[in-house]
């Protein structure tokens, strides 16, 4: 059995979503996020992509390892950071953009509208793109920005989540490629996870570490 349903349950615990909003997004029912998560499903391999598109872990991951708090409050993009482990305590843009190609763009999450899919405390990392259909968009307008999932395209319009947007008001679509959370807005829980997490590697290590001296 993969660490699918284990894995999910604890990104809704550290993104705070509920078994329903976790259903919208990835475009299940709620019935079927429960039975995920008490290991009486697996999930369909479309559901899976997904699942970790939207939450920039890898299938790997999310099938195999237990995924940690520190990944879930704090990640790196794949294939966007460089080497510099500075970005993991950046608070400011101006520190985040430096170590980042040119072309990406950095909005702060309480520029857009409150959503399901990151806090104000955030940042949200994209690129200029055109709108693609059960892709993560920005959409800029002349009053507001909203962030969501791409549902439908017509020659007019652009269906964002249950937003409909007319595509003449929109001033640009950026092509959400990830959401960081800074690390000093973790809540106490959180904190306390992450902690526990530590010492379970340790102890982990001291084990093996003694089944190797036998």
């Amino acid at each position: 059995m993969s660490k699918y349903g284990e894995n999910i349950k604890k990104i809704r615990s550290v993104r705070g979503l509920t078994q329903s909003q976790l259903a919208d997004i990835i475009d299940v029912s709620r019935g079927v996020i429960s039975s995920y998560e008490e290991g009486r499903a697996e999930p369909k391999i479309e559901t899976i992509i997904k699942t970790a598109e939207v939450f920039q872990v890898t299938i790997d991951t999310l099938l195999k390892k237990n995924i940690t708090v520190n990944q879930l409050s704090g990640f790196a993009i794949p294939d966007i950071l460089t080497d510099n482990k500075q970005i993991a305590t950046s608070s400011g843009n101006e520190e985040f953009a430096k170590f980042f190609p040119s072309g990406l763009i950095i909005l702060e999450a309480s520029k857009v509208n409150e959503n399901i899919y990151c806090t104000g405390n955030d940042l949200i990392f994209g690129l200029k793109d055109e709108a693609t259909k059960n892709k993560l968009f920005v959409i800029e307008l002349y009053n507001e920005s909203i962030i969501g999932r791409v549902t439908q395209i017509t020659d007019e319009f652009i269906f964002l989540n249950r937003s409909k947007i007319l595509i003449k008001d929109i001033k640009r679509t950026i092509k959400v490629i990830g959401i960081y959370q800074p690390f000093k807005t973790v809540s106490p829980l959180e904190n306390r996870l992450m902690l526990l997490e530590k010492r379970l590697k340790k102890i982990e290590e001291a084990i093996e570490s003694d089944w190797s001296d036998i």
